[in-house]
């Protein structure tokens, strides 16, 4: 048996903003959720940052349109080769799984729409089906690490069986579990350790036997 676990927000996407993040704009609030990108964009070399602030800026919103306005954004924008690709690695026996400090209601939206066996996520709280502000349960590089663990020990699988896809520094903490892909990154760091440089989803296939 053999997996790839897809380790970054937005590698599933065509945008050059996550999912947590287009989200945001879609509910009317890219002014703040810029303002907090440039913070981050400043200190994620160094260690994680942001995700509570992030949350923040849901206060308010129904889980409902969360909701529907992730499957809209999943829609739209998920990379056109992404299903086809993941149906073909799954028919070669990969578990396909996707870790990632991305919304669970996009990371949801994601499996649904193209048959990911597994997704982990940030979970927003809610009261009365209205998002609080803060998170149920918070998903950084250093909880993707352990869960990565926990899954490889759950499916006996080895290390060299194991494909790990990131797109930027925060899947670093990562490499040493599988076999690093570097996912159309620009960070230096990724891409100097990865044991695979990719631009497109469909090069996979020339990678996973």
């Amino acid at each position: 048996m053999k997996a790839l676990i897809i380790n970054g927000s937005g590698i599933l996407l065509d945008s050059d903003l996550a999912g947590i993040r287009l989200l945001l704009v879609e509910l009317g609030k890219e002014k703040e959720m810029l303002e907090q990108k440039q913070e981050y964009d400043k200190i994620k070399q160094e260690k994680p940052w942001g995700l509570e602030n992030l949350a923040k800026l849901y206060k308010g919103f129904s889980e409902k349109e969360i909701n529907e306005k992730s499957e809209g954004i999943v829609k739209e924008k998920l990379r056109k080769e992404a299903k086809e690709g993941i149906n073909k690695l799954k028919k070669k026996g990969y578990l396909v799984v996707c870790y990632a400090s991305e919304l669970i209601n996009i990371l949801e939206a994601q499996k649904k729409e193209i048959g990911l066996r597994e997704v982990y996520g940030n979970v927003l709280e809610f009261e009365n089906g209205i998002a609080t502000g803060k998170l149920k349960e918070k998903v950084d590089r250093k909880d993707r690490v352990r869960k990565i663990k926990e899954f490889i020990k759950r499916n006996n699988l080895l290390k060299k069986d194991v494909y790990i896809m990131g797109n930027s520094v925060t899947a670093i903490a990562s490499s040493k579990l599988g076999k690093m892909i570097s996912f159309n990154s620009d960070s230096e760091e990724l891409n100097n350790i990865a044991e695979h440089k990719i631009s497109k989803l469909n090069e996979l296939l020339e990678i996973l036997e």
